[in-house]
């Protein structure tokens, strides 16, 4: 309620606390993610008052990925010099680390989707 009544005296709007999970598909939790989708990254900074409404652990390794950047803002992954390279001299190295793990797991899946279409060929 805390929360709630700012909202509502300075902005007059009710908030719907479910309501990004409901349009996102994890209404049920994150594991219903793995029921619809896959190959999929949640990176969050743990400064983020977003993160709250995401997905801020791995529901599937390889499938499902969550990285939290310690120290990261809104769309501090996003920006600076060093994106979309695996690291910056500009970057934290948490968010070293994390453009890393990213990185590495988009090579991964592109890897594995090549495969996958090779097979399909034969």
């Amino acid at each position: 309620e805390a929360l709630a009544r700012p909202c509502r005296d300075i902005f007059h709007v009710e908030p719907r606390p479910g309501w990004i999970p409901e349009t996102m598909g994890f209404a049920d939790g994150p594991q219903a993610l793995v029921r619809i989708t896959s190959r999929v990254i949640f990176t969050n900074g743990d400064l983020d008052p977003w993160s709250s409404q995401s997905v801020r652990a791995t529901v599937e390794p390889g499938s499902v990925e969550a990285v939290v950047i310690r120290g990261g803002s809104h769309h501090s992954d996003l920006g600076g010099g060093g994106n979309p390279s695996p690291s910056s001299h500009d970057d934290s190295p948490e968010m070293s680390d994390a453009r890393r793990k990213v990185t590495n797991l988009v090579r991964r899946w592109l890897s594995v989707a090549a495969t996958e279409r090779r097979m399909l060929m034969l």
